[in-house]
């Protein structure tokens, strides 16, 4: 027999949901730790263009000035980082907010972290107030839920014969890729 705790284990141990989660609560702060000390700044082929296009530059200027092939990953990236070559210490802001690479609008929940065993975790960087935030909030949720469950077991199986799970999970990650591509209405992260 599963007990109350063991689904909500099912539930929880979803590593892919809880990223989504913790991306769409995420409020950023502006502190802008993650501009000044992450590196690489990985670029997608798409990143590359988008930047292009918002400066208002061909894509070999933009290539050559901004991008190189990271030293150790093999990766596209920001040819500037430490702080990024995008950020401005003064007004403490990126100077393409709205072209910014898929790396920087996924910032801090939807990068491949991994644990002991090369288990994928969600990784919580601590220097970022706002992935802090986030993880104390979706915390007391999971806490909240945890007891709901445990208090009312008929909630869970009212769930499970009401949901639609296949569809659910599509929504989810259609509303998560509009969000990370800065589509659906001018939503953006």
């Amino acid at each position: 027999m599963t007990t109350n705790n063991d689904n909500f284990s099912i539930i929880a141990n979803h590593i892919d949901v809880l990223k989504m989660a913790a991306q769409l609560s995420f409020k950023c702060e502006g502190c802008g730790w993650c501009c000044t000390h992450c590196d690489p700044v990985t670029l997608t082929a798409s990143d590359v263009v988008t930047i292009s296009d918002y400066l208002k530059k061909p894509l070999h200027v933009v290539s050559r000035k901004y991008t190189h092939i990271h030293k150790k990953t093999h990766q596209p990236s920001i040819k500037k980082t430490n702080p990024c070559g995008f950020y401005d210490v003064n007004s403490r802001t990126c100077k393409i907010y709205p072209a910014r690479p898929l790396v920087c609008r996924s910032w801090p929940f939807m990068s491949g972290d991994y644990g002991v065993n090369d288990e994928q975790v969600v990784g919580v960087p601590v220097e970022c107030p706002g992935a802090v935030k986030t993880y104390q909030t979706i915390r007391y949720l999971q806490d909240k839920l945890r007891g709901e469950i445990e208090a009312h077991p008929e909630i869970l199986e009212k769930i499970r014969q009401s949901v639609d799970t296949e569809q659910l999970a599509n929504e989810i990650i259609n509303i998560t890729r509009s969000k990370l591509l800065g589509r659906g209405g001018g939503i953006n992260i």
